[in-house]
């Protein structure tokens, strides 16, 4: 009951309010919504989330030393680099891993790979050549790899590659997590090489206390682009290299770098005891043969006046396998080492052998190198072998 005073006279009158009956949802109503709820939680949601954490770079800090070409190296030397012993009763073996290209949901074949040639060539280190990881979420994928790594129980190193950075994780983010490791010997070098993080040395010391050989391992430089486009090699990383030489004068050396020298195209025409293979494209015709910087001459130049630097190591362009002695440097693709799907289809690596390349190192700094297969091949006119035995003879007999 409802009271209106109009003036002096009140009025009464009764109110009922009637709501309409609700009309039930149909089935097809009942679906709709139901199909959409799910779609929301399982597609929705998820990608938005995905979204996010892609558009959320991860930047990570430098974490090196300040250097200068004239800085003291003896001051240095702890914070520059390591030793490692090599073995009493025999030479040293270094396992050399290319272009693994880690992905986000991991890399069984990969990883069987690995443990595989791990298994058959008991390495006392082993380097990892650049382009681990890649893709998206490579912070992830490199987690998976440094736990894998450190599964090995045996030190290990590794180079930044190119692929490296191409994800969430910038490239010091990266340097970080490969400095974060149980058996890692990786360094980030100095902090004040523009673009480029992970140049480091390991001193392999032997039974009489010496340095018998140095390994150079050596970052490269940010860069984008077919290989027209990749940046030459900075002069303050040249710098660094001779400085380090300095350091440690009259010792053989080894030199670890994931992009090619431009000499490596020079070293399979003009070069002594070529062999191997040689691929004329990685996947496209328009690709040059050699994946490297326009001109290098720099850097091989200040190897040449350095002197003992015996082998120079390389990745990057999956196909090629080929060593060559130029010009007094033995120039070495180390063996593809990934096998994966990407690599069968968009790289065609399909008929060509997969692997990775053996390093010994002598009490006297000598060195012996050799490829190590590690997959069967299908018979193709490319190669002069038809069998994974076959094959085998053919890499490990010219390599020594």
């Amino acid at each position: 009951m409802a009271d209106y005073k109009i003036g002096s006279t009140q009025l009464q009158e009764d109110i009922v309010i009637e709501k309409p009956p609700r009309k039930p949802l149909s089935r097809r109503a009942k679906i709709a919504i139901s199909v959409s709820l799910v779609v929301f939680i399982t597609v929705v949601l998820p990608i938005s989330a995905m979204a996010t954490y892609i558009l959320i770079p991860l930047r990570g800090e430098k974490t090196g030393y300040n250097w200068t070409p004239e800085s003291d190296f003896n001051a240095l030397r702890g914070v520059a680099g390591h030793e490692l012993r090599i073995p009493e009763d025999r030479d040293l073996r270094v396992l050399m891993l290319a272009d693994l290209h880690i992905s986000l949901f991991g890399s069984p074949r990969t990883f069987r790979m690995m443990d595989y040639l791990v298994a058959l060539t008991e390495p006392d280190l082993i380097v990892l050549m650049g382009d681990n990881v890649g893709f998206f979420w490579n912070n992830l994928s490199m987690n998976q790899l440094v736990r894998h790594m450190d599964g090995y129980g045996i030190p290990w190193a590794a180079i930044i590659g190119n692929h490296d950075e191409r994800g969430k994780a910038d490239r010091n983010y990266i340097a970080g997590q490969l400095g974060n490791t149980e058996n890692g010997l990786f360094l980030f070098g100095p902090n004040s090489l523009y673009r480029v993080s992970g140049n480091y040395f390991i001193n392999l010391v032997n039974r009489y206390n010496n340095i018998a050989h140095t390994l150079y391992l050596m970052g490269c430089e940010i860069q984008y682009g077919v290989s027209q486009n990749y940046r030459a090699i900075p002069q303050g990383q040249i710098d660094w290299f001779r400085w380090v030489k300095a350091g440690n004068p009259d010792v053989e050396s080894t030199i670890m770098k994931h992009i090619p020298l431009r000499e490596f195209h020079n070293a399979w025409y003009y070069g002594e005891h070529v062999f191997g293979y040689k691929r004329d494209s990685m996947h496209r015709p328009t690709r040059s043969r050699v994946h490297a910087p326009e001109c290098t001459a720099d850097f091989f130049n200040a190897i040449q006046e350095t002197g003992r630097v015996r082998n120079f190591f390389s990745g990057h362009d999956h196909s090629n396998n080929y060593s060559s002695i130029y010009n007094g440097l033995q120039m070495t693709y180390v063996l593809y080492s990934s096998w994966s799907m990407i690599s069968e289809v968009y790289w065609n690596m399909r008929p060509l052998p997969r692997g990775g390349t053996l390093l010994t190192v002598g009490h006297d700094g000598s060195t012996r190198q050799r490829h190590v297969v590690a997959t069967a091949i299908r018979q193709t006119p490319s190669l002069p072998v038809t069998t994974r035995e076959e094959l085998a003879i053919w890499l490990n007999a010219g390599l020594q």
